[in-house]
């Protein structure tokens, strides 16, 4: 359990067998907080994005918003659930 107000564990991305985002580890400390993904095209950052909405699952580590588990390899709740929008 985190006391962040957000944070990925070890987290794993894969939107195809080619394209895999490993072991990532971020934290937020406080809501409101302003953070960016940055980097070149295909590096990897919507497909971070979709699995922080809900939109695809997390391959393995663990996401926390708020303190409670959001995804994992064994959990994933549902995007209409999250509170998190995706907006580009």
């Amino acid at each position: 359990m985190s006391n962040h107000f957000f944070e990925i564990q070890k987290g794993n991305f894969i939107a195809s067998e080619k394209n895999k985002v490993n072991n990532v580890d971020l934290v937020i400390e406080k809501e409101g907080e302003i953070i960016s993904l940055l980097g070149p095209s295909g590096i990897g950052k919507t497909t971070i994005l979709r699995t922080l909405a809900g939109l695809q699952k997390l391959s393995s580590g663990k996401i926390f918003l708020k303190g409670k588990l959001i995804s994992s390899n064994e959990f994933h709740l549902e995007p209409e659930k999250r509170n998190i929008a995706l907006s580009f």
